[in-house]
């Protein structure tokens, strides 16, 4: 199993960019490197230069109504055209750069892990899979309803958190830290979780 690499799958808005931005605390804490990683950056990337030049806005904003406002392009982008002509070509975009990455030493978290061939491939290189759902969470629309069904069978760790203002962002180190410190474990399919942590199996 390659330890080194971490998908994090579940509904928008879910935290799992906060899961990671936590994790990579927790790990240097202990001396390691990390790096995250998103299907969708490249995406945004494509994107971007038409959403600035026709309505100020970036792909990459952290505003939630512009976020919304946009996510209508960037779905139909990514989705119904570019994975329609290739359904691997987000993956094949990062592929490479993870596993320089990895062979660097780092560790490797994927924060946008939203259709099943992206949670094999990641399950094929050795990598496991957290979902990442907030208490009260729902999903954005019906795909990605319809892809969370699929990918549930595959993930190895559900972690489920309360809902967190900005300024209550370091109430979320103890999952974290029990998260990552069973997944240090080399039996941690073997081990009983509590209640906001349950296995995908």
């Amino acid at each position: 199993m390659n330890e080194r690499l971490i998908g994090l799958t579940g509904f928008a808005r879910s935290g799992k960019d906060t899961f990671y931005n936590r994790s990579k605390i927790f790990l240097s804490n202990k001396g390691l490197k990390s790096s995250r990683f998103a299907f969708a950056d490249v995406l945004k990337s494509e994107c971007d230069l038409i959403l600035k030049r026709h309505l100020n806005i970036s792909a990459f904003t952290e505003d939630s109504l512009e976020k919304e406002l946009i996510r209508p392009l960037l779905v139909t982008w990514g989705t119904e055209i570019r994975r329609k002509i290739d359904p691997f070509c987000w993956i094949n975009a990062i592929s490479s750069p993870i596993e320089e990455r990895i062979a660097s030493g780092e560790y490797v978290f994927i924060t946008d892990v939203r259709f099943k061939n992206e949670v094999e491939w990641i399950k094929s290189q050795g990598g496991l899979i957290f979902n990442i759902k907030k208490e009260g969470g729902f999903p954005a629309n019906k795909d990605e309803l319809d892809q969370s069904k699929l990918i549930k069978p595959l993930t190895d760790i559900n972690v489920l958190w309360p809902q967190f203002s900005g300024d209550q962002i370091q109430l979320c180190d103890p999952y974290v830290s029990r998260v990552l410190n069973l997944y240090f474990d080399k039996n941690i399919l073997q081990k009983n979780l509590p209640k906001w942590t349950i296995y995908g199996k």
